[in-house]
């Protein structure tokens, strides 16, 4: 997958609507140089999505 920039906002609209179709994931995490939103496919691939921190 590929995205332009996310924003940490953008991972807060992704954690809704992961929690609307009911996709289990980690929550957002502050690794310090940004934010991570971890979750899975229905492949169990593990997918993750960064925010740089601004």
């Amino acid at each position: 997958m590929s995205a332009s920039r996310w924003s940490r906002a953008d991972l807060k609209t992704a954690v809704r609507h992961l929690d609307e179709l009911g996709v289990a994931h980690e929550g957002i995490k502050d690794i310090g140089a940004g934010y991570i939103l971890e979750f899975r496919d229905p492949d169990d691939i593990a997918l993750e999505l960064f925010a740089p921190s601004s």
